[in-house]
């Protein structure tokens, strides 16, 4: 009985301490999103976007769109009698995270195999798989557009 105590009081204090990921940023918009990019857009003119970066925004929300939106089937067309075609709908799915994997190959040399007349290396390849920090999709910006939008995205 005591540990269970005990151990309901140690959830109870781990459960109001907030993550150390969120403590650095409390309420940063994933760059990466639709909501960030609609944020940019709203928020233009203190920007001083010029058309050409209105544009690219544009773009670059209709891809994060396309991105984070997937096809699931919501239901059937079609009447009694008739052949039921499946009915699909876009729903939002949450954006990637801020990291991605990246693969390489690495090669290194195992050995030679004789062939007459010369020696043919052989090679051990290898996948590597490393989780790489996505760049930041507001690159095109100018220096102080971009302070301006990470302050903008920090603040909720």
């Amino acid at each position: 009985m005591q540990n269970l105590l005990i151990g309901l009081t140690l959830a109870a204090a781990l459960a109001r301490v907030p993550s150390l990921q969120g403590q650095e940023h409390p309420a940063m918009l994933n760059h990466n999103s639709v909501a960030a990019v609609t944020r940019v857009l709203e928020n233009g003119p203190t920007l001083r976007l010029t058309p050409a970066q209105v544009v690219t925004l544009t773009e670059l929300r209709s891809r994060f769109t396309r991105e984070q939106t997937r096809l699931v089937r919501v239901g059937w067309l079609g009447g009694p009698g008739k052949v039921a075609v499946p009915r699909y709908q876009r729903v939002l799915v949450a954006p990637r995270p801020d990291h991605y994997a990246l693969v390489t190959v690495r090669t290194s040399i195992a050995g030679f195999d004789r062939v007459p007349g010369k020696a043919v290396p052989r090679l051990n390849r290898a996948r590597v798989i490393s989780l790489v920090q996505r760049p930041c999709p507001f690159t095109f910006l100018a220096s102080e557009q971009i302070a301006k939008v990470h302050d903008l995205l920090t603040q909720m």
